[in-house]
């Protein structure tokens, strides 16, 4: 859709139309003019870019998934069951000309519009989105692949595939029936650490408990946004291309017990400004720093949850930094009967006065 002020006049609204599959921006304002653009599926082949300028949040900027848009003499434009052009309309109502009438999507990646259980070998092609109130369960012992690319082209990485639950992505494994979460070319040896995007637990999303899941092969295996507390007991977090796990500012309480982070670029886990309980893991083999918490600073003595960081009983090994903390005056930091081993820099590095450090064993590293 193309918007010149001098052929339309200056008062323009676009609502519930989906714009898809063109070599350029779905929508694109030639100069300045109010246009309202609100409760659109937009999304192109050659730029995924949404418009020339701003839209709000009500957009989404995902492949429709039609029924067929190849099929001849013209496309089949009917939209499937986990399009996301399906209910989030306004008030509630479907995307478009043609609303829901029963097709299924073929292939596994869009909306999850209704609760699902994955208990085969699933292999997910793009992001597949849980909005709130809807539950994705991951049955013990199942593994789960994630395909190159993403078939969605949207999300926080458009070019790699990532799980992002707005609502509840329950994995309960066991510990002789782990639930695996990795790349489809693992199944070839050719794995390599930016093949998919990994899961990211989104702002809003319901608190989350997972037991032995092993997430491997992505950019970012684990990112934790959500206000929600989290907790991650027997799992593995392994072959990332930048952070192994991310909890992000603004998140809530955060556990990782009895868990192993391996193998990751650069952190293996990074913590901004946040409570973190981290008991009993082993974290090692990261590029730079094993533990990285930044931004651990109350600014505010009088709020009501200050930032904490508790290292109880890790064993931290093989990388720069073992455990490094920037900016944390004023917080809870209690660095305890850690084991921090093989460092090629510094083993603990906490740039602050007020940690509780005891009981730790600093062996082979250069200071």
């Amino acid at each position: 859709i193309v918007l010149r002020p001098q052929e339309i006049g200056a008062d323009v609204e676009i609502a519930n139309n989906i714009v898809s599959h063109n070599s350029g921006f779905p929508l694109y304002r030639s100069e300045q003019m109010d246009v309202r653009v609100h409760h659109n599926v937009l999304w192109g082949d050659a730029s995924r870019a949404q418009s020339n300028f701003d839209i709000d949040d009500t957009n989404i900027h995902y492949h429709p998934l039609y029924v067929d848009q190849n099929a001849l003499p013209r496309p089949d434009v009917r939209i499937t069951h986990r399009s996301p052009a399906r209910n989030l309309g306004e008030n509630g109502a479907d995307i478009g000309r043609y609303p829901w009438s029963g097709d299924q999507t073929m292939v596994l990646a869009g909306y999850v519009h209704e609760d699902i259980t994955l208990e085969d070998e699933d292999e997910i092609i793009g992001d597949l989105i849980i909005p709130q109130g809807r539950r994705v369960t991951i049955a013990p012992g199942n593994r789960i692949f994630v395909r190159t690319g993403d078939w969605m082209g949207g999300g926080r990485d458009h070019e790699r595939a990532e799980i992002r639950a707005f609502g509840l992505l329950d994995v309960q494994g066991t510990r002789g029936n782990r639930v695996e979460i990795t790349s489809t070319r693992t199944l070839d040896n050719n794995a390599n650490a930016r093949d998919w995007g990994g899961v990211v637990l989104e702002p809003g999303s319901a608190s989350h408990r997972w037991n032995y899941v092993d997430i491997s092969y992505a950019e970012y295996p684990l990112q934790v946004l959500t206000e929600a507390e989290t907790e991650f007991i027997g799992c593995e977090f392994a072959n990332a291309y930048e952070r192994a796990v991310s909890v992000y500012e603004g998140a809530g309480p955060f556990t990782l017990q009895r868990s192993r982070i391996r193998e990751s670029r650069f952190q293996g886990l990074w913590v901004r400004n946040n409570w973190a309980r981290i008991h009993s893991n082993v974290i090692c083999r990261s590029g730079l720093s094993n533990v990285y918490a930044v931004d651990m600073e109350t600014t505010e003595p009088e709020q009501d949850d200050p930032a904490q960081l508790m290292l109880i009983n890790n064993t931290i090994a093989h990388n720069s930094y073992g455990a490094r903390v920037y900016r944390a005056l004023g917080t809870t930091l209690d660095v305890i009967n850690n084991s921090v081993t093989h460092s090629t820099q510094r083993g603990f590095h906490t740039g602050t006065p007020t940690a509780d450090f005891r009981g730790n064993n600093s062996f082979n590293n250069r200071t």
